[in-house]
């Protein structure tokens, strides 16, 4: 089967970006990704923004599969007002 896309390493500076950071087990996975990039979509449009590349998810422990830490995010044209907020846990 050919490669599609191809795959390097790019250096880049900084970048302002809005993200969530959460541990989840990895068959949860899929729900905290659905369910994050619209939530952060809204608020940098309601700060009158749009992402100024495409959104990530970057995987900062992957030592316990039950346990990853996880971060979704948008990368913002400039930076945002900061703001702290969870997503709710689940029951």
């Amino acid at each position: 089967m050919p490669r599609i896309t191809e795959f390097a390493l790019i250096d880049r500076a900084e970048q302002p970006c809005v993200a969530v950071k959460e541990r989840t087990p990895v068959a949860q996975l899929p729900a905290l990704i659905g369910s994050s990039f619209p939530k952060l979509g809204a608020y940098v449009a309601g700060e009158g923004l749009e992402p100024a590349d495409i959104p990530y998810v970057r995987f900062l422990d992957m030592g316990d599969m039950d346990n990853l830490l996880v971060e979704v995010g948008l990368i913002g044209a400039r930076p945002l007002k900061a703001v702290l907020f969870e997503l709710p846990a689940k029951a």
